[in-house]
Order: structure tokens, then C-alpha cells, then sequence
């Protein structure tokens, strides 16, 4: 198994170089390009949302992120100290039955996230979020 670990701050502006990192895992581990796309997407989703809507106030918190890829499995683990939300029972899809026009914000890239990865887990640990992606690559 092949891990590596990020130390992320709570700043959309951070983005840029977590896709660094993960482009870079994409080359070390020979992600194929059919995959890329759809990790990035739903990774962009999760950090953002974390940025955004996980804390309440406007001190620097830091989101701890690793990546391990073994046997054609590539785990993504987000770990936040924001406030609890588990977007594994989020229903973004009552949203999406809805005309556009009726839709309230938000909600559509968890249901993304969902839709993209093989598997997706949740759970509050220690005052944390913990949330798992799964993605097989063949």
C-alpha cells in the first residue's frame, strides 16, 4: 500500500495546491486519465464544502487529508474539526427532483461525490468528521 498524508488549511485558496498534490499522486500511482476527472471533481466538492460550511467561526483550522492506493483501490480520507455533518444521509436527491428553478443552493456535489465513488463513509470521531471515499480503478 502506498499513503501519503496533506496538512490542508480551511482556505478555498488551498485548493490550488491540494490538485497539486493529487495530480502528482495521479502520475506516481498511474491513475488512468478516465478516473482523474471524477476524483478531482469530488474531492474539490468535500474540501470545499468542508471551507465553507464546517466551521462557524474565522479562526484557521486545518483539514487532514491522506491518500493510500492499494490493490486497484484508491481511499481518500478527509479529517475535519468543524461542526458535525455526515453527507452520506445527506438528501441532495429531493433537490434534484425539483425544476431548477425551485432548487434550493447546495446539496447537488455531495450527490456527485455519491454518484462518482464506489463507496463513501461517515463517521464523528473525537470532535471530528471523518468522511471516507472509495474509487476502484481498473
Amino acid at each position: 500500500m502506498t499513503k501519503k498524508q496533506v496538512k490542508i488549511a480551511n482556505d478555498i485558496e488551498e485548493l490550488f495546491n491540494l490538485n497539486d498534490e493529487i495530480e502528482n499522486l495521479f502520475l506516481l500511482w498511474e491513475i488512468p486519465q478516465q478516473h482523474q476527472y471524477k476524483i478531482l471533481l469530488s474531492v474539490e466538492e468535500i474540501f470545499s464544502n468542508i471551507v465553507n460550511y464546517a466551521f462557524e467561526d474565522d479562526q484557521d483550522y486545518f483539514i487532514d487529508i491522506s491518500f493510500s492506493y492499494d490493490k486497484n483501490i484508491l481511499t481518500i480520507e478527509f479529517s475535519d474539526p468543524g461542526k458535525a455533518f455526515n453527507p452520506v444521509i445527506a438528501d441532495a436527491n429531493n433537490k434534484l427532483n425539483k425544476p431548477f428553478e425551485e432548487r434550493d443552493l447546495g446539496g447537488i456535489g455531495i450527490h456527485i461525490v455519491k454518484s462518482v465513488m464506489n463507496e463513501i463513509y461517515y463517521q464523528r470521531k473525537n470532535d471530528k468528521n471523518i468522511l471516507i471515499l472509495k474509487k476502484s480503478i481498473h
